[in-house]
């Protein structure tokens, strides 16, 4: 079993009194934008039910949480040791802000695909330069030592997934929001109960933020969080989620790249094995479309409030796995991963079957 080295009960307190109140700032913001009516743009996936809804409401996230981070900072309750911040969490805060910037000119100026992936490219490389993993763990005393080039590469890969896997299933109510603010919450209790305390409070305060979001969005679709508020969400997920990984390989305790991996499994499945079946009918992997498996859930006559809710329970379930497993050691959340990914694939392809069946999908 590993050792931990929980933060003492006055942190988890403060963690738990700024979740609640950067919840509850949240709620009010999104509040503000959803009667100021505002909106940075319009989705981009063919008939997505945030047409005609505001959709800025991603910037109520953002707003909330890097008020809450430099509050916090300013009052020295975040394991000071830069302007009240430790420099690897300044890196991420300001990532995952400039990825909110390239949503909003994502929605008003529509520029191309090519363009936005590449300033992404850009902003990633900046971040791993400075945050990144280069140790793979495998239950044991095994494990890969990537060095720095490979694991900066590594890195990259996964900012770039996670940041568009949220993008991506970020069209329908609370479907990807709901899980993220899930993988979040595991996130942060993890980092406390390894003494990574300013990681941990970063992620439950964002957790906060989401859920006040999600009061408006879930299952009533009065606004939507727009590209601001996913690839903000998903590059702040990512980055604190390597960061957490960086530190546990630099101090011998934190969460693990796959137990990471394993809270966001949800999303990170639909999205990767979409791309997968799409590139394998020959599919313009770039252009928007309905063929993610909440998608064909929503066509089937699911409501959106459901299908977020059915992904919110397994996210909460992963969790307790995550948890589980980290508390074996270093690499054992490799093998539910590595399972529950087989499952993964085995429901894909079942669904994708009776989706075919039914002329909800094509060939």
């Amino acid at each position: 079993m590993v050792e931990l080295f929980p933060v003492p009960a006055g942190v988890w307190m403060i963690a738990g009194v700024q979740t609640l109140i950067a919840a509850l700032a949240a709620w009010a913001v999104t509040w503000g934008l959803l009667k100021s009516g505002y909106r940075t743009g319009v989705p981009d996936v063919p008939g997505s039910a945030a047409r005609g809804h505001p959709t800025g409401g991603g910037l109520a996230i953002g707003i909330v949480w890097l008020a809450s981070l430099w509050g916090l900072g300013a009052a020295g309750l975040m394991n000071s040791d830069a302007y009240g911040m430790s420099p690897g969490l300044i890196a991420v805060a300001l990532f995952a802000a400039l990825m909110g910037v390239i949503g909003v000119v994502d929605d008003l100026y529509n520029p191309s695909a090519l363009l936005r992936f590449g300033v992404q490219i850009a902003l990633v490389a900046a971040l791993v330069s400075l945050v990144r993993v280069e140790m793979l763990p495998a239950p044991g005393p095994w494990g890969v030592y990537l060095g720095p080039l490979v694991g900066a590469v590594g890195s990259a890969a996964w900012c770039l997934v996670v940041i568009n896997a949220v993008n991506f299933m970020d069209g329908a109510d609370g479907t990807a929001s709901g899980p993220v603010a899930v993988a979040l919450a595991g996130l942060g209790g993890l980092c406390l109960l390894f003494g990574q305390a300013d990681i941990g409070i970063a992620a439950l305060v964002l957790a906060g933020a989401t859920v006040g979001f999600l009061y408006w969005n879930w299952g009533r679709g009065l606004i939507f969080m727009g590209n601001v508020g996913a690839l903000a969400l998903g590059a702040a997920y990512a980055g604190l989620a390597l960061l957490a990984v960086q530190r546990g390989e630099a101090n011998g305790t934190g969460p693990g790249p796959y137990t990471v991996a394993l809270l966001l499994l949800p999303l990170l499945a639909d999205v990767l094995l979409t791309l997968f079946w799409r590139a394998r009918h020959k599919r313009n992997l770039l252009k928007g479309h309905r063929e993610h498996l909440y998608q064909l859930s929503l066509a089937g006559g699911l409501s959106g409030g459901r299908v977020a809710g059915l992904m919110v329970v397994g996210s909460v379930n992963l969790a307790l796995v995550a948890l589980a497993a980290e508390l074996f050691g270093p690499g054992w959340a490799l093998l539910p991963l590595l399972v529950l990914a087989g499952v993964a694939v085995w429901h894909d392809a079942r669904r994708r079957k009776v989706a075919l069946e039914a002329g909800l999908l094509r060939e």
